[in-house]
């Protein structure tokens, strides 16, 4: 659809279990990265995101190996740049194909510098994120979509292009951030399932912060050390931020979170997993 439409993206090309890989890794990538159809499936059995494979028989044994659990990849050129390069855009359309709201936000910090999860977001104008809205306002429509969207970009520096990575058709992990700037898509989704009226709202709050710090404290550590975060600037991110999941009216999720992370790292620990 994307290159029907003329809109930028990230050079892909779905792979299945048998194809020719090694014809596609030499077909001019740059820097090609096995991204999982199902990430959350590939998340849960490898604890990764994506694999940035070293050449074409990595790629195969991770195909192979994958593939025993049912789980496809695509091959995607990776685009390089900073964490502050992803931008998301995020919204809700109802039955009639009424656009109720947009909301955008910029990445601040990822958990990992390749393939992590933001850490900590920011809200942002809608004329800053003008470019991913106008790929949206041209492809959704082509799709018919309805529902929820989260739409993540990354900003080019090569070729000054915003460049859509993924589409997805829920609600995200950092969603209480655009809840708490009033874009609560879930409760536009569940009205629209009701067949009840969508109110659309066209704005919000700009610069209020969305920290995991589940994640965020060891990112935030290791920038410490590199001298690349200063106090002042933690401090603007952290006063004030959005808890991702932690809630005081609410705290059993944000206590599950926890004892299962603990688990999981207790377990590659005794695994010797790095």
């Amino acid at each position: 659809m994307m290159p029907r439409l003329g809109l930028p993206h990230p050079r892909t090309i779905s792979i299945g279990a048998f194809d020719d890989v090694r014809t596609l890794w030499d077909s001019g990538f740059y820097n090609p990265f096995l991204k999982p159809r199902n990430s959350l499936a590939f998340s849960t059995r490898f604890q990764k995101k994506a694999l940035l494979v070293a050449n074409a028989d990595e790629a195969i044994m991770w195909i192979r190996e994958a593939g025993q659990h049912g789980i496809e990849f695509v091959l995607q050129e990776y685009i390089p740049g900073p964490a502050t390069n992803h931008y998301y855009v995020d919204g809700f359309i109802d039955r009639m194909g009424t656009v109720c709201a947009r909301f955008a936000r910029r990445c601040v910090r990822l958990s990992d510098d390749l393939f992590g999860v933001s850490s900590c977001m920011v809200s942002i104008p809608l004329n800053e994120a003008k470019a991913p809205i106008e790929i949206l306002d041209q492809l959704l429509p082509a799709l018919r979509y309805r529902g929820v969207f989260n739409a993540q970009f990354k900003y080019d520096e090569r070729d000054g292009l915003f460049k859509l990575l993924d589409l997805n058709p829920r609600a995200w992990g950092g969603v209480s951030l655009a809840v708490s700037c009033g874009v609560n898509v879930i409760d536009m989704a569940y009205q629209d399932a009701l067949g009840r009226p969508v109110g659309q709202i066209t704005s919000y709050p700009v610069g209020r912060y969305w920290v995991n710090a589940a994640l965020d404290n060891a990112v935030c550590w290791q920038l410490f050390r590199e001298g690349r975060l200063t106090a002042r600037a933690w401090l603007r991110t952290r006063i004030g931020a959005v808890p991702a999941i932690f809630r005081w009216d609410d705290p059993l999720p944000a206590i599950v979170y926890f004892v299962q992370a603990t688990w999981r790292e207790i377990r590659r620990r005794l695994r010797g997993t790095p």
